[in-house]
């Protein structure tokens, strides 16, 4: 009998194998916010939609992850190499 788990990014229910958050590597989180977490890191911060960016400032303050490191990170990296 597969276990129901609580998404804790979209709080949806899910029983698949989880994704493991790029946020803090310890918090498992569902497959579709492992890859919305994927598509994220790959977007440039200013494309990113607002609801997308409020999603993560919700969700890394739920962790416990600052949110600032992560856009100082995202407006550092250079992803067109």
């Amino acid at each position: 009998m597969e276990t129901e788990k609580i998404c804790p990014r979209c709080s949806e229910k899910f029983s698949e194998y989880p994704a493991l958050s790029r946020r803090d590597n310890s918090t498992d989180i569902c497959s579709e916010c492992g890859t919305k977490e994927a598509m994220c890191d790959f977007m440039p911060l200013d494309r990113l939609p607002k609801e997308e960016l409020m999603n993560e400032m919700i969700f890394q303050k739920k962790i416990g992850v600052d949110f600032e490191d992560w856009k100082i990170w995202k407006e550092n990296v250079d992803i067109s190499h």
